[in-house]
């Protein structure tokens, strides 16, 4: 049975003060319980001082990856995102497998399948992505599992459009890992990039490091996230989803292209049409960061794509 929070204590012993006086011994008697045994309650845990916008416990039924559960809520299941992580994939349908994948699984697997967790939403993100899953914190306890795929070198920071309320407490912790070459960062594992880089390119024939006009060739991405740059290369394709995000793609299958270039819905009106750009050698502008494992410059302002 769960303990009462300070909170609910408070409550209890201020209306000690007033039924005592009133009922005598059987409402002290009564109130004496409650302090002892405490309270269940569905949606709080005991030893929580939990934030108000936690929900749960929700059992894990199921773990696709590293950075996303199934949740059994209300009599189904739900599939569930971490917000502000992003892990190595794994090989699935839709996926190829990237160095340390299998081990940020595994990880999550071992931690919380079959384990009562809660969830905690944020108001700087949307309530869930193109996928339909819910954009959620998990909590292990008083674990903040999120931060602890970071910590342990399972995971990247990743912030998607905008920041997230643990940004900052996020960033430090993947620095933190960086410099003590946990998990993905170790030279003996990935040496901090996971991403797989194209078998075919057919545009270039050879995989330069550096062009001519001193911007990075994209198939040099995955060594310099985190670096504002320039990128070049020739355009595959053009691929808008059913939300309207605008991919520009180098490699025929992006799934195994070391490089992409995305512009967000909002963002789209301030570009021309970029149909036009299949087959054309383009120079994209902008920071290199990362999408479930794989390097990406978000294009906000047309001056960010030039064409070569």
């Amino acid at each position: 049975m769960n303990r009462l929070n300070n909170r609910d204590k408070q409550l209890l012993i201020a209306a000690l003060s007033q039924t005592t006086k009133r009922n005598g011994l059987i409402a002290l008697t009564i109130i004496l319980v409650l302090l002892v045994f405490g309270l269940s309650s569905p949606d709080r845990s005991d030893d929580q001082a939990f934030s108000q916008e936690r929900t749960g416990p929700y059992e894990v039924v199921r773990v696709i990856d590293g950075d996303t559960i199934v949740i059994s809520k209300q009599g189904s299941h739900e599939s569930v995102r971490l917000i502000g992580v992003d892990t190595p994939e794994v090989d699935g349908p839709y996926t190829q497998a990237e160095c340390f994948g299998d081990e940020a699984s595994e990880f999550t697997r071992s931690m919380l399948e079959s384990e009562l967790v809660w969830l905690e939403a944020d108001e700087s993100q949307d309530e869930r992505d193109r996928y339909d899953r819910l954009l959620r914190y998990v909590y292990l306890g008083n674990t903040h599992f999120n931060k602890l795929l970071i910590d342990e070198g399972y995971a990247y920071e990743y912030t998607f459009r905008t920041a997230y309320r643990y940004q900052n407490e996020f960033n430090t912790a993947q620095s933190a890992a960086r410099e003590n070459s946990t998990g993905l960062w170790s030279e003996a594992t990935c040496a901090g990039s996971t991403a797989i880089e194209a078998i075919d390119f057919k545009h270039t024939g050879t995989k330069p490091t550096v062009t001519d006009d001193e911007c990075l060739h994209f198939s040099a991405a995955p060594d310099n996230i985190g670096s504002d740059t320039c990128v070049t290369g020739t355009v595959d394709h053009v691929f808008i989803s059913s939300t309207d995000t605008t991919f520009i793609n180098f490699c025929e299958d992006y799934r195994t292209c070391p490089f992409t270039s995305v512009i967000f819905t909002n963002d789209r009106a301030a570009f021309d049409d970029l149909s036009q750009l299949d087959g054309e050698a383009v120079r994209i502008d902008g920071r290199i960061d990362t999408y479930q494992g794989r390097p990406q410059i978000i294009l906000r302002e047309p001056d960010q794509l030039t064409l070569q």
